[in-house]
């Protein structure tokens, strides 16, 4: 049984089946949201440890969701990983004033994704914090925008 929770909140479906596969292998729970009303109504219902949310995303933005997440007392304080795939400094700025706590750029490079999952959770127990087995199978093809 896995001790902390993951929320993935992101339209992509090869990006949110690809983590949720990295977290899952070093023994996270994870949930997925393909929108931003389902990735809070499951925040909401199932209340995760850490949050990692798209930024591009139909009917509602990341920071549009971001904000809602904070205005609410039992998530407030939950941390949030906003993946993007643009680097504007306003964007970049915006999300820091609305409270996320750290960034990912997309596509992303696996170990990246745990580095920054582990910033903020520690591993499960039972699991070794230093096993780091690159997943190179799980790689997303074309450059690191990342590393």
């Amino acid at each position: 049984m896995a001790n902390y929770e993951i929320l993935i909140i992101d339209d992509d479906a090869v990006i949110t089946q690809l983590a949720q596969r990295i977290l899952e292998k070093r023994g996270y729970g994870v949930r997925v949201a393909a929108d931003p009303r389902r990735g809070l109504a499951l925040a909401l219902t199932y209340p995760p440890d850490l949050i990692v949310l798209d930024y591009m995303m139909p009917q509602k933005d990341g920071l549009t969701l971001l904000a809602d997440i904070r205005a609410l007392p039992e998530l407030k304080d939950v941390p949030v990983i906003m993946m993007t795939g643009v680097s504007e400094q306003d964007i970049v700025a915006k999300a820091i004033q609305l409270g996320v706590t750290d960034f990912m750029a997309k596509p992303f490079y696996p170990p990246r994704l745990l580095e920054r999952v582990m910033k903020h959770l520690p591993p499960p127990a039972g699991t070794p914090a230093s096993e780091d087995e690159g997943t190179p199978d799980l790689e997303l093809p074309g450059p690191r925008a990342d590393s």
